[in-house]
């Protein structure tokens, strides 16, 4: 009775079959264990180990948050006229509340909360300037927000949905677990008279565009204060995943793990 490696080396070298690599790497072994010589199909099956291919999404990575605090708001929308240039952008609070955010020329940032009624008032190179939402009582995302100038022209005017179009593409594109989102970095408002300043508050929204329709965008909001502990601070994104990520203490970083 032959021994069971001669028939496996006999049926290697003469077998019509289709050369599989996985079977004569098991050969090869087996071969060596007994020192006996490698088939020549063996040998010429052999191939290299394919080159580990690159994760495109680590378990583990560092968002670097640069220059990343506040930027819609002097980098989205704006108008120029006689008073100089003003920034025009918007936000959301951690309630998905919507706020106008205008910086006038060599002013600080004003925030509005977007909704029925919104009104804001305020000067800037001796110009009064006021704001104020014409509703679309069909989709609210439609309704036009206008900035008034002197003499009750119209200085600048967009509906929600385009102004916040234009802010989407101020943020940082980052993928997290399969799923591209646009990260934000703003001072919240301070829930005070309208217009509203910013607080010392942050948050951090993480925004998808995998939505349809009205809800094509898709916000996830947190406190900076809650990722910032010494702890990493579990959270849920898009499609249930859930991640653990860790605020730098000023800001420069975010970490984000799986």
């Amino acid at each position: 009775m032959r021994h069971p490696l001669a028939l496996l080396l006999l049926l290697g070298a003469g077998s019509p079959a289709p050369a599989d690599p996985g079977a004569f790497a098991q050969l090869n072994s087996w071969a060596q264990a007994a020192g006996a010589p490698i088939p020549a199909a063996a040998r010429s099956a052999q191939v290299p180990p394919a080159a580990p291919v690159p994760n495109p999404d680590p378990p583990t990575q560092t968002i670097d948050l640069q220059g990343l605090v506040d930027k819609p708001w002097t980098s989205a929308d704006s108008f120029t006229d006689a008073a100089g240039r003003t920034s025009v952008s918007a936000m959301l609070d951690l309630d998905k509340n919507g706020w106008l955010v205008i910086v006038p020329p060599g002013g600080s940032a004003l925030l509005l909360k977007m909704g029925l009624g919104m009104s804001g008032r305020w000067t800037a190179q001796g110009r009064t300037y006021s704001a104020d939402l014409l509703p679309n009582i069909i989709s609210k995302n439609d309704s036009l927000l206008r900035v008034i100038g002197p003499g009750g022209n119209v200085a600048w005017q967009k509906s929600i949905a385009d102004l916040f179009a234009v802010v989407d593409k101020t943020g940082r594109s980052v993928a997290i677990g399969g799923n591209t989102y646009q990260l934000f970095v703003s001072h919240l408002p301070d829930g005070g008279s309208s217009p509203a300043a910013p607080s010392k508050k942050i948050g951090l929204a993480f925004v998808s565009d995998k939505g349809v329709g009205a809800d094509r965008y898709q916000f996830f909001l947190f406190s900076a204060d809650e990722l910032a502990g010494n702890a990493p601070k579990y959270v849920a994104l898009l499609d249930g995943v859930k991640v653990y990520a860790k605020l730098a203490p000023d800001l420069s970083a975010l970490d984000i793990a799986r």
